[in-house]
């Protein structure tokens, strides 16, 4: 699944269309990113480790319901910075 069609899907749950991913290229160190990307970017790796290495692969609404999911667990465990941009489901 490209990443580029995941980024879009959580975007748009996050109501963030003002954000443009293009930016993040030009920076030169992952330190430099912003918390979500971040992580989300960690979350897309072990997902396309589980696909070349296991054999494992999901659907894109599979991929994001289990992104969503864990952004969730994170707000309940007090992550300010995700809960700023999730939606009031």
């Amino acid at each position: 699944m490209p990443l580029h069609q995941v980024w879009s899907t959580l975007k748009n749950w996050l109501g963030l269309y003002d954000v443009d991913t293009t930016l993040w290229q030009q920076l030169r160190n992952v330190k430099e990113w912003p918390p979500l990307p971040c992580w989300f970017c960690g979350r897309f790796g072990r997902n396309e480790n589980s696909r070349v290495f296991r054999n494992q692969s999901i659907t894109l609404i599979m991929f994001v319901d289990k992104i969503k999911d864990e952004m969730a667990m994170w707000c309940l465990a007090g992550a300010k910075a995700i809960s700023n941009v999730m939606p009031k489901e």
